[in-house]
């Protein structure tokens, strides 16, 4: 993946690079291998502010997290 790329995410997708999320629909992602909490959360396409893994309603996906609900499109 290139800076500029677009993905589209849904239910069952690893994310494959950082990314700002441009749409998001219902989304919910496991950060768990990077934040070591078990429970999925929720995403919330919108301008970058600042953004930690693991918070809810943040405008990123992480890189090797796993998408448990919902569709996205990340830049």
């Amino acid at each position: 993946m290139a800076r500029g790329d677009l993905v589209v995410l849904s239910e069952g997708d690893r994310v494959p690079a950082d990314a700002l999320l441009l749409e998001a629909q219902a989304l919910s992602a496991d950060e768990s291998l990077l934040t070591g909490k078990a429970v999925a959360v929720r995403k919330m396409a919108g301008p970058a502010k600042d953004a930690r893994p693991g918070g809810e309603d943040q405008p990123m996906v992480y890189s090797a997290s796993l998408i448990v609900r919902g569709l996205a499109l990340p830049a």
